[in-house]
């Protein structure tokens, strides 16, 4: 009885995690959408990103890398890539 209430227990936790990530998502979504704050948002993008991948939260952290993606990929002119590398890509 005491192994199976352990096992529900670290279930219940591994779940929350997922749960507060997808939470920290839209916190990072509305801000994004809804604020018009993108440097914020950015912060939260990156540390669901950051995050180690598990079978509960991959699909947030797959919506994320994607959102991200979308928000400063190479197609941006104001992409992170272009202002981070721009002193070294001098076209002559």
């Amino acid at each position: 009885m005491k192994c199976c209430v352990l096992i529900l227990a670290l279930i219940l936790a591994v779940a929350s995690l997922g749960d507060d990530l997808s939470q920290l998502y839209e916190k990072a979504y509305f801000l994004e959408t809804a604020k018009g704050q993108t440097e914020e948002a950015l912060t939260i993008y990156r540390e669901i990103a950051a995050t180690e991948a598990t079978a509960e939260n991959k699909v947030t952290i797959r919506k994320t890398l994607t959102r991200m993606q979308l928000l400063y990929g190479p197609d941006d002119p104001s992409s992170i890539q272009r202002q981070r590398f721009a002193p070294v890509l001098h076209v002559r």
